[in-house]
């Protein structure tokens, strides 16, 4: 069936969903990369058709602003797509000459394939509909089911968000995150947070946040009010310990530092009350969180401002204006993060160890 697809339908699409489902990864992945350019197209192009017919009638149920998945139906349908669409990301690679002189071939992205263009808009889709709402449950969704239809468990429409959260993870760790991955993480980096905060298998969670985070911090304007909760989720953070034990958590939460003056002075005031209450196993780990977040914001050192720099490059290669002052802005910020960092926080530190 995937290698020979010259005319792609929705009904394909639901096919190549369910023989994923049955065949082992590995027959999978060989599948896939046979498949020509314009079949990958096609296929991506149905994959989006299939989302937003989904979406579109699930919002006409709901109303016209949309609200939740209660199908089993259709939340079974979202995920099959979400994980589709995440292994034609990870397996479709465009083979191209690689730079060494032995002339072996190397697996990197197309960024101008078009198939990533209609991919997009679907992971759009389905991270807009499955992550941007919140369950819920309740007797009352059967009216709104078809008929053989059933009203979808919380097993069920968990499943569904991570598949469409792995997703967005696949998205922005393999393609061009810069420019279009905050629209995939606007809502994937909360939705890990609350799983590393609230699942019984912490750590796993933790380290999959946090590696998130880590990539997708620097597309959100912290200094604005709709940050607020998500900054909420990092403070719950500095307190969680598989985050403060893991090197990937530390690294984190010292980039938390670096958002605005405010939140950094929230973020000394839960340090200092698990320093006079924690273990010295947590000290060791609350001390390499603050000189990571020192490391980041010195003005020889910091990764941040080496970022600003890449960005503006970029965007002077790609004839891209952009706003000049918001690189010295961005500085500025840090700066006073700087301060407040070595003026309230560093001082108490070492006055307590003398």
């Amino acid at each position: 069936l995937l290698l020979s697809p010259t005319r792609v339908s929705l009904t394909t699409v639901a096919l190549l969903a369910e023989r994923r489902s049955q065949v082992d990864s590995v027959s999978f992945k060989e599948s896939v990369e046979l498949l020509s350019r314009e079949e990958t197209k096609l296929v991506c192009e149905s994959i989006k058709q299939k989302a937003f017919e989904v979406t579109q009638n699930n919002n006409t149920i709901n109303g016209d602003s949309g609200g939740v998945l209660r199908s089993r139906n259709k939340v079974n349908t979202m995920t099959q797509l979400a994980t589709l669409s995440r292994d034609l990301i990870r397996y479709k690679r465009e083979e191209t000459q690689g730079g060494g002189g032995g002339g072996d071939l190397k697996k990197k992205w197309n960024k101008k394939s078009e198939w990533l263009g209609e991919l997009h808009q679907a992971a759009a889709a389905m991270h807009n509909e499955v992550l941007l709402h919140t369950p819920s449950y309740d007797d009352d969704g059967e009216a709104d089911m078809e008929e053989g239809d059933q009203v979808a468990d919380t097993d069920t429409v968990h499943e569904c968000e991570n598949a469409v959260a792995s997703l967005c993870e696949a998205w922005i760790y393999e393609c061009d995150a810069d420019t279009q991955g905050h629209v995939l993480a606007a809502r994937t980096l909360p939705w890990l947070l609350v799983q590393a905060l609230t699942r019984t298998d912490q750590t796993i969670w933790c380290k999959r946040a946090a590696r998130f985070a880590l990539q997708t911090t620097d597309l959100f304007d912290w200094c604005d009010d709709s940050a607020t909760s998500l900054k909420r989720l990092f403070l719950r953070a500095l307190f969680c310990p598989p985050f403060v034990r893991s090197a990937q958590g530390r690294k984190m939460l010292s980039r938390c530092f670096t958002f605005d003056p405010d939140f950094s002075q929230e973020m000394i005031a839960v340090i200092k009350n698990q320093l006079l209450a924690g273990r010295n196993s947590l000290a060791e780990h609350y001390g390499d969180v603050i000189f990571g977040a020192w490391k980041q914001l010195s003005p020889t050192t910091s990764t941040s401002s080496q970022a600003n720099k890449k960005n503006a490059q970029q965007n002077r290669q790609h004839g891209e204006g952009g706003d000049p002052g918001q690189s010295t802005d961005r500085a500025a910020l840090e700066a006073r993060c700087l301060l407040v960092l070595e003026n309230e926080l560093v001082p108490g530190l070492v006055h307590s160890c003398l």
